[in-house]
């Protein structure tokens, strides 16, 4: 298995796709070593290891969102593209997007990738609950309120498997996009913050 663009091969011994969560505590508890692995759209190897990766893109995504507390749980494999066109059925859509449709919103909450612009956050910003696996097949449930939250979200995978996510949610918008052509570099060099935070 190599990552997306090729250039990092994995080194694991397989990988498993679990389909529920009790597949997913078996698999966990079970095998010596585990990583887990989004949609391998990264360009290191931090989702490698000599022992078994487990993807949890065939998990229900069963969404569920709280128009009380603006809060969306899904299965924490759902690739964003289908992630926003589930929550516009619904008339709900995220406050910030990830730029690529393709990747997990698992994968990308844990290494804090980035989302778009200088008033944005981190995709991981918007999280408020997770669900994991632990170690020994354990199920830990923690949301913002919980002293921990906040070093858990973006864990890198070292703390377990990521089964399911409450992500916050806004009424759902219409965006438009401005392409701004013929850009000098001189011109971003000195106006770089004017530029960076249009």
């Amino acid at each position: 298995m190599k990552n997306w663009c090729g250039l990092v091969e994995f080194g694991s011994v397989g990988i498993a796709e679990p389909t529920s969560l009790g597949e997913v505590q078996a698999v966990v508890a079970g095998a010596d070593r585990v990583r887990a692995l989004g949609t391998a759209h990264c360009f290191n190897d931090i989702a490698d290891t000599a022992g078994l990766q487990v993807n949890v893109g065939r998990l229900p995504v069963d969404l569920a969102v709280d128009s009380e507390t603006s809060i969306a749980r899904i299965g924490a494999g759902i690739r964003f593209g289908d992630l926003a066109a589930l929550l516009a059925e619904q008339g709900w859509a995220l406050p910030n997007m990830a730029s690529l449709g393709h990747i997990s919103v698992a994968g990308s909450v844990a290494t804090g990738t980035h989302g778009s612009g200088d008033r944005n956050q981190t995709l991981s910003a918007g999280i408020r609950w997770l669900q994991l696996v632990t170690a020994g097949g354990d199920v830990l449930e923690v949301d913002s309120f919980d002293p921990r939250f906040a070093g858990m979200v973006v864990g890198l995978g070292s703390l377990g498997v990521v089964t399911r996510i409450g992500i916050a949610v806004q009424p759902a918008y219409e965006i438009r996009q401005y392409v701004f052509d013929g850009i000098t570099h001189e011109q971003i060099r000195t106006s770089f913050d004017e530029v960076f935070s249009s």
